[in-house]
């Protein structure tokens, strides 16, 4: 048997309001018959309904169609919903107005569509990002339930995990669904129905669904299935210094490092990520070049005491670290810094090594040619002399 809901969305976006049209069919309709079903059911029962929609007619007053499979007998029956929001300590709560019973299903197959419903817990993730997937797949893990089975839609994921024992209720079910980060509007809409006597039309989960674009344009999805282990996040974390190139496989994904960055992709949550990328900082790669970054910028806070313009100068400088000493290598741009650098009787070095707390030489890239000159006519003279 096949489920067509038929419904709008306002401004908000509040999942069903302000109408909803159910239909339950032997056979499977297709989505402009779904269009033109609700219209003409609507304009029966609730005339003015086009002109309570949010924003028509600029946009389609009901714009949705899902249709769900159902495994129970085929019945036909018609259901339809009106939705209002109610001011409730300053915030607009949903409320179900009114619901017309058409064609009533026969008792036993809502019973049946009922024991469907409390089977299995169906989970909605519209615009989220894969790592939310992770973590709702996580989330669920702690919930009695069995192995999840996971389908691609056209914004996000559906969800389905079995039950080992069926729920007691759909109010049950729901509770366990907020608690895996379903969609609360979504929830919302359910036990609305739940409240009014409704409790076959809760927790369903579309097989497939279509809209109409605000151009006029049908769009559509089937939800397709997928292993969660081949949907992968993408993390970023900024390490503070230029770190040395590598790439791992590990945890199913991949770690690697561009510029100052630690990045990964794979089947984790950002904590997994985070716990990993501290141990690679701790690796002898990483913790090497923290640690240089760490006493570049003491090197630099020393000089930037003395003057902003040394500090400014060793910024420009390779440092790098051998038994102890601290060698900076001045560029052949800076070159006339290095007597600066040094200070009269050796005070601007002296004071920086103390604050280091290591000695340090300094290195010129290449000798300018009016140094070296100076040095030859100093020699020159004293052999003169």
């Amino acid at each position: 048997m096949y489920h067509v809901m038929i419904y709008s969305a306002d401004f908000d976006d509040h999942y069903a309001h302000p109408y909803a049209v159910h239909l339950f069919k032997y056979e499977r309709l297709s989505y402009e018959r779904a269009f033109s079903e609700a219209e003409w059911l609507l304009d029966e029962h609730f005339p003015s309904w086009r002109e309570d929609t949010y924003a028509w007619p600029l946009t389609p007053p009901i714009r949705f169609v899902g249709i769900e499979r159902l495994p129970v007998p085929p019945a036909e029956g018609v259901v339809l919903a009106k939705f209002e929001r109610k001011l409730e300590d300053a915030d607009e709560v949903l409320h179900l107005a009114e619901v017309i019973e058409m064609r009533p299903l026969p008792d036993e197959v809502k019973k049946v569509i009922l024991q469907h419903r409390l089977s299995q817990l169906t989970l909605d993730l519209d615009w989220v990002s894969p790592s939310f997937l992770h973590r709702t797949l996580v989330a669920l893990g702690k919930l009695p339930v069995g192995s999840p089975r996971v389908y691609k839609t056209y914004r996000g994921y559906h969800i389905r995990a079995p039950l080992p024992e069926p729920a007691s209720d759909i109010l049950e079910m729901i509770e366990m669904r907020m608690k895996a980060n379903d969609d609360l509007e979504r929830c919302r809409v359910d036990q609305l129905y739940v409240q009014a006597g409704y409790p076959y039309l809760a927790n369903l989960l579309f097989n497939e669904k279509a809209w109409r674009e605000d151009d006029g344009r049908l769009l559509s999805y089937t939800e397709q299935p997928v292993d969660p282990s081949t949907i992968h996040a993408s993390y970023t974390r900024s390490l503070g210094y230029q770190a040395p190139q590598f790439s791992i496989e590990a945890l199913g994904g991949r770690f690697w490092t561009e510029g100052d960055q630690l990045r990964a992709e794979g089947p984790f949550l950002y904590e997994t990520f985070y716990e990993f990328t501290e141990r690679l900082k701790a690796s002898p790669p990483l913790k090497e070049a923290g640690e240089m970054a760490e006493l570049r910028r003491k090197l630099k806070n020393a000089y930037l005491e003395i003057s902003p313009l040394l500090g400014a100068a060793v910024e420009r400088c390779e440092v790098t670290k051998e038994n102890g000493l601290v060698y900076v290598k001045v560029p052949r741009e800076q070159s006339k810094m290095v007597g600066r650098l040094i200070g009269r009787g050796g005070c601007n070095i002296r004071t920086a090594e103390a604050k280091l707390g290591l000695p340090i030489r300094l290195i010129q890239e290449e000798v300018p040619e009016e140094v070296e000159m100076r040095k030859r006519l100093k020699r020159l003279l004293g052999e003169v002399a």
